[in-house]
């Protein structure tokens, strides 16, 4: 108590010694900027002090001498702390320059030595922090509040009566709010209960999928995972091709309009299971509603037939129907993301949550009322917000609050029943000497990776409780959850459901033999499934009633793992009649509850278990005759025939290896497939080898190999007299077809081959290489030539390259004054003309495609755009009679079939 200080707006701190008449003893004048705060610290040597240019400077008491040397004052202690930069609290500013400005922290320092110590802190945007001091990390987990106005900054903060309470001022509104607090000694205690499941590494590492993965990377690099940082130094690169290219001596006249053809997207085959979770619903209709890549579709089993949802520009994340079963929320990934409502009937948008959360949308939820709806966040902090429309028509949709949620992945979030969550099913606690305000009533829940918590929510504010694990449960990840009515049930990696009631874990269930992945309640049920193929049913009373196993279907899952389930409700909507499941191998199956019987409603390519969730389709082949068949191959070593006019799958092989490439030979009764590929860059076993497929059966006729590496692509001959194989080793492999004989390597490519072309005739190759070249040989003995002009009035069979003279308009128009922050517009990855050579349809590395007229050859060309893809798509193709053209993705794996009308 010997001296007193002064902070001054003249960036001076005057010190006065109380014990000679407050004398002036001393002036501290190294800041440059107005005084924000100072501390002292506890034996009275030292002071620390900020101000408005972002300083912290360390200064001796008693003569005001600057210290220069902040280490040596590293383990000194401090008797306050309302500096709001220094080491302490250093955690409360955000990992990113986003605004906000930290204006007054405060700590309970005072009478809580080695306590429970908290820091609060205020920022501009009027909001308030909570922290366990001392906050050195900016990946920190912190409590929010609100109760200022949003654009006025908080003045000050300070704890009073010990930490009972919290008074906070806005110096703009003129505004003293006081905060009761209340410690949550509950998790305290439980803290020292709660004992983590013994899990094998791997088994939780697999269950727990990318999105913990992810958000392990984003802990370690907050900066470039909340930013999405762009390569500013990318430089266009040269395209040699150019120099290839020759104008043919009769070259048809090229025409810049639109084509005169429209397209409508007719089918969607596949279903987003490896990075979507909870992603299949019901509507009131009875119909299936699932995602694939950047396409919400809803099926209906009555009629066969598809309906879409394209307003989506990302990969769709989650979907989530209302309780009516009349509205969908569905959330996508990418920097900025959006949920949007849409009516499950038509398909028509009603309104569009966000952007506000970072990365993607990991889930969502319906509230009983259909006028709220609940999200989180792939960003660091997996932030949870909620949004309401009063009117429930979401015309009028506003978000009402939003909080940190954990900085752990976060797996589902739900809504609880307001009979036994809300304030009235809450005991009052009470702090201090008077009591507090009624507890407002848990509004819902969410779980992930070694975590639970409840959330309430008073005005702006939420606020999250931690589940007490106590001594009945072991904390593990919680892969999923649902509210039935007093509960909520979770299931959990080791393959049990975790009964909660209130905040206290009640009991725990044996439920499958591997993990719980996916839970669904009903008012007089719960639903199950598990990694181990079975899909369970429950009472309300979480009685076990009924198994259901994958492998009693007539056509079995390639791999059984359930990734979602949904139960379909009898017309009073009381009694479960059906379930519809989705597989790790992304089927989707109707099963009956009474009979059992499983229904195979739909499937598509997958990405195996080592692949996570970046397995990758890349082989696409129209029938050569048949206008209604075509193949397609992927990473999951399947190779696949699918009918467009039955909308469905006809048949596939399993295969021992990855296929990236298919063709057909001309007569259409074998199909040749190259082998190899990954997308983790590892070699396989069969890099580089081909076979041959009896189209029918399926049955393999032949095997051989002679390239290095896996293959590209393959082709046949117009006659079917040869064929080839361009591989990833920069050659083409020419193949005898009548003995199955290489005859001749093209090995002048200095990169790897992407395409091939044959001539009409079969006399020629082109192909297309990764460093932008396109050259030309003979395809009978390999021999290079040299000067394009000698082809120049070759016609080709098929065109697929994506450089030379008839598609050279395809490509972007970069300007080179441009911003170099600016991204480059994105490259063609495929192209396909049409049979009438009147049409090249172009796939782009944004997922988008485009169909021109053929020839395009001016940058001026119009176009007619196709969306539904979410990045590269690998390959495209019209059949054979140009009424429908094929589009495939390579990262979301999706098979879109569009109609072509004339």
């Amino acid at each position: 108590d010997s001296l007193l200080a002064f902070g001054s707006w003249d960036c001076k701190v005057y010190l006065y010694d109380c014990e000679n008449g407050y004398q002036l003893s001393a002036v501290a004048t190294q800041h440059n900027s107005y005084i924000r705060s100072f501390d002292f610290s506890a034996n009275s040597q030292y002071m620390m002090s900020n101000c408005g240019a972002f300083e912290l400077c360390l200064f001796e008491a008693d003569t005001a001498m600057f210290l220069p040397a902040a280490s040596r004052l590293k383990d000194c202690r401090w008797s306050t702390c309302t500096s709001a930069m220094s080491w302490a609290t250093q955690g409360l500013w955000p990992a990113q320059n986003d605004g906000t400005d930290i204006t007054t922290v405060d700590a309970n320092l005072v009478n809580n030595p080695g306590g429970n110590i908290i820091v609060a802190a205020g920022d501009n945007f009027g909001r308030i922090r909570l922290a366990r001091y001392p906050c050195d990390s900016a990946l920190a987990q912190c409590k929010l509040y609100r109760g200022h106005g949003g654009a006025s900054q908080i003045s000050k903060v300070r704890w009073v009566c010990g930490d009972s309470y919290l008074i906070t001022m806005s110096a703009k509104e003129r505004t003293i709010f006081q905060w009761a607090h209340d410690a949550d000694d509950l998790a305290a205690m439980d803290d020292k209960e709660a004992v983590p499941f013994d899990l094998d590494p791997d088994v939780r590492a697999a269950a727990m999928g990318e999105e913990a993965t992810t958000a392990l990377a984003e802990v370690k690099d907050p900066l470039g995972a909340d930013l999405a940082l762009g390569d500013a130094s990318a430089d266009v690169n040269t395209k040699p091709w150019l120099s290839a290219i020759v104008e043919p001596s009769d070259a048809p006249r090229a025409e810049p309009a639109a084509p005169d053809v429209s397209l409508k997207l007719e089918r969607v085959f596949g279903v987003q299971v490896s990075s979507a979770r909870e992603a299949i619903a019901y509507n009131v209709l009875g119909e299936v509603i699932w995602p694939s890549a950047c396409t919400c579709v809803v099926y209906s089993k009555q009629t066969h037939s598809q309906r879409f949802f394209l307003n989506h520009t990302a990969e769709v994340t989650c979907v989530a129907v209302s309780p009516d079963g009349r509205l969908v929320a569905s959330g996508e990934k990418g920097a900025r993301p959006v949920v949007r409502i849409w009516d499950a009937q038509t398909c028509v948008e009603l309104a569009v949550l966000g952007p506000f959360h970072r990365q993607g949308i990991a889930c969502v939820a319906w509230s009983e009322d259909n006028k709220s709806v609940a999200m989180v966040g792939r960003d660091i902090e997996h932030s949870v917000s909620v949004w309401s429309s009063a009117t429930g028509g979401w015309d009028d949709a506003r978000r009402v609050a939003y909080a940190p949620g954990n900085h752990e992945a976060v797996y589902f979030i739900t809504f609880l029943d307001d009979r036994y969550w809300g304030p009235a099913a809450q005991p009052q606690s009470s702090a201090g000497s008077g009591s507090t305000p009624a507890h407002p009533g848990f509004l819902f829940a969410t779980g992930g990776v070694d975590h639970v918590k409840f959330w309430s929510m008073e005005g702006r504010t939420l606020t999250a409780s931690r589940a007490l694990w106590g001594s009945v449960g072991r904390v593990q990840p919680m892969l999923c959850g649902c509210a039935s009515g007093p509960r909520l049930v979770t299931g959990s990696v080791s393959g049990h459901l975790y009964v909660w009631r209130g905040r206290r874990c009640e009991k725990i269930i044996r439920a499958h033999e591997s993990n719980v992945t996916t839970l669904y309640a009903t008012e007089t049920g719960v639903v199950s499934g598990g990694g181990d193929g079975f899909v369970k049913l429950y009472s309300s009373s979480l009685e076990h009633l009924r198994s259901y196993g994958l492998h009693e279907a007539q056509v079995p899952p390639l791999r059984s793992g359930v990734k979602a389930v949904c139960a379909g409700l009898d017309k009073d909507g009381v009694n479960i009649t059906k379930i519809v499941v989705a597989t790790e191998s992304a089927e989707v199956y109707e099963l009956a509850k009474d009979s059992g019987n499983w229904t195979l409603l739909g499937e598509g390519h997958y990405s195996k278990p080592e692949d996570g969730a970046g397995g990758e389709l890349w082989g696409l082949a129209p029938h050569p005759t048949n206008p209604d068949i075509f193949a397609t191959s992927g990473d999951d070593a399947t190779v696949r025939i699918w009918s467009i006019s039955q909308g469905r799958l006809l048949r596939k092989a399993q295969l021992d290896c990855a296929t990236r490439c298919v063709n057909w030979n001309p007569t259409g009764t074998r199909l040749l497939v190259g082998l190899g590929g990954s997308c983790r860059g590892v070699r396989q076993k069969k890099d580089g080898a081909f076979m041959m497929l009896h189209a029918e059966t399926l049955e393999v006729l032949y095997e051989g190999r002679d390239a290095r590496h896996w293959l590209r692509e393959v082709k046949y001959s117009p006659d079917g007299q040869s064929f080839a194989c361009a591989s990833q080793d920069q050659k083409v492999y020419l193949y005898d077809n009548r003995q199955n004989i290489l005859r001749a390597k093209c090995d002048k490519h200095n990169s790897y081959v992407t395409s091939l072309d044959f001539s009409d005739d079969g006399a020629y190759v082109q192909s297309d290489a990764g460093d932008f070249e396109h050259l030309y040989h003979s395809a009978t003995d390999g021999q290079y030539f040299k000067l394009p002009s000698q082809l120049k009035n070759v016609r080709w069979f098929s065109w697929s390259c994506i450089y030379g003279w008839p598609v050279q308009g395809i490509w972007p128009t970069i300007n080179v004054e441009r911003d170099t922050n600016d991204p480059l517009p994105p490259d063609p990855t495929s192209c396909h003309r049409s049979s009438n050579q009147d049409l090249v349809a172009v796939g782009y590395q944004d997922g988008q495609g485009r169909v021109f007229r053929y020839p395009c050859v001016t940058k001026a060309a119009q176009s007619i755009p196709l969306t539904g893809h979410t990045a590269d798509m690998p390959a495209v193709r019209f059949m054979c009679d140009d009424t429908h053209l094929v589009t495939i993705g390579k990262a979301d794996r999706a098979i879109c079939v569009w109609k072509i009308t004339r």
